[in-house]
């Protein structure tokens, strides 16, 4: 077997491996066995004979353990286990104090993002196990909840790994930065007066200011739908279903961006206005996403039908949502309709601007709900 290992040696590292993953997901043989019927014929006497240390793992085991588990292959065989054992020929130092710097491990990390995982229905969730599962650091803090006597906290710990992930991976892809530029404007060039209106010279350049800051609290709102829906998908995900806990849940960690205040600073800008605004979103219901789409707001006169100034500025859907390939993402406003002949633009929504930042008007002492724009929120296309 080379110098580092002999049969017997690759045989128990497998076996401690193979063990160590198998009740972090709360699975006995049996159990397990059943699970991967449907992707391998493997029968339960050889999940047994593995999990004894009796013979040795195959390819098509590895392959059906990665795709049910997410566990990539490389964790059931390095010696991640083997921190107690005496080898005769394995001299790898598994202090703590180098749970951050192993190279045997960390070279072995998949990416951050989410883009090889598909079809499965919970694409991000088994990219983060698999991550988080070839990571020397976090494969030692799990096994030394077993090695002191508390395995079940194995997975509060993996729980909250996977947790931060989610939050990191999602905090990411907002640029928070252009968020707060564009109000930092808007409040910079129209502030209010001591009556609360609004002094607006040249309509046209306030519509400017208002869409562009409009356009990134939707997308703010879309991300914490995106945010939301991975986390219901990590919890509906096999791995957790395995669990008998509520791991998930103690490691809960909110990805918030912003406060209710900015919403109320968009229903006061167009309130107070003394403008009429209507907002129309057109988008492509092409898959490209170089396709861009439209945001469109027109003003008139309290009142009134006469324009007196409009504004139309792009932007990229499919630029919001990145790394996800090959999950393909779409703008829930525009599933199940049909663009003209001439064109692959649909309108997703059209109508008072003021009326749709506001929503229904809350009753005494009731909150007005945050959440705005679900059009445009994402909808994973497996």
């Amino acid at each position: 077997m080379g110098f580092y290992f002999n049969g017997t040696d690759t045989r128990e590292v497998v076996s401690r491996n193979f063990n160590s993953i198998r009740k972090l997901f709360g699975l006995n043989s049996q159990k397990l066995a059943e699970l991967m019927e449907p992707l391998a014929r493997i029968p339960y006497q050889k999940v047994r004979r593995l999990a004894a240390g009796e013979r040795d793992i195959t390819a098509e085991e590895l392959n059906a353990l990665y795709e049910l588990l997410a566990v990539p292959p490389a964790t059931f065989t390095f010696p991640w286990s083997l921190q107690d054992k005496q080898s005769s020929k394995i001299r790898v130092l598994l202090h703590e104090a180098h749970l951050s710097k192993n190279p045997i491990f960390d070279h072995l990390g998949t990416p951050l993002y989410p883009y090889e995982i598909s079809g499965k229905g919970n694409w991000l969730p088994a990219q983060l196990v698999g991550e988080a599962l070839t990571n020397s650091a976090c494969l030692f803090e799990l096994d030394r909840e077993r090695r002191i006597g508390r395995p079940e906290y194995m997975r509060g710990a993996l729980a909250e790994k996977l947790q931060t992930r989610i939050r990191e991976y999602t905090e990411s892809i907002f640029p928070t930065e252009q968020y707060e530029e564009a109000f930092k404007t808007l409040y910079s060039h129209y502030q209010a007066n001591t009556d609360g209106s609004l002094t607006i010279n040249n309509v046209s350049q306030f519509l400017e200011c208002l869409s562009h800051a409009l356009l990134e609290y939707m997308r703010k709102e879309a991300t914490l739908s995106f945010y939301s829906q991975l986390e219901k998908n990590t919890q509906n995900s096999l791995f957790f279903r395995c669990y008998y806990d509520q791991s998930f849940s103690r490691a809960y960690s909110h990805w918030t961006h912003d406060d209710s205040g900015t919403l109320f600073q968009l229903v006061n800008y167009v309130g107070h206005s003394n403008l009429d605004i209507t907002m129309r979103i057109n988008a492509s219901i092409s898959t490209m996403d170089s396709a861009p789409g439209q945001i469109t707001l027109i003003a008139k006169e309290r009142n009134a039908d006469h324009v007196i100034g409009s504004v139309t500025i792009p932007f990229n859907y499919g630029k919001w949502f990145t790394c996800t390939k090959p999950t393909e993402i779409k703008m829930s406003g525009i599933i199940g309709k049909d663009a003209p002949l001439d064109t692959d633009m649909v309108t997703v929504w059209e109508g008072d601007l003021w009326e749709e930042l506001y929503g229904e008007r809350p009753g005494y002492g009731e909150r007005l709900s945050l959440r705005r724009f679900p059009y445009l929120y994402p909808t994973f296309i497996e």
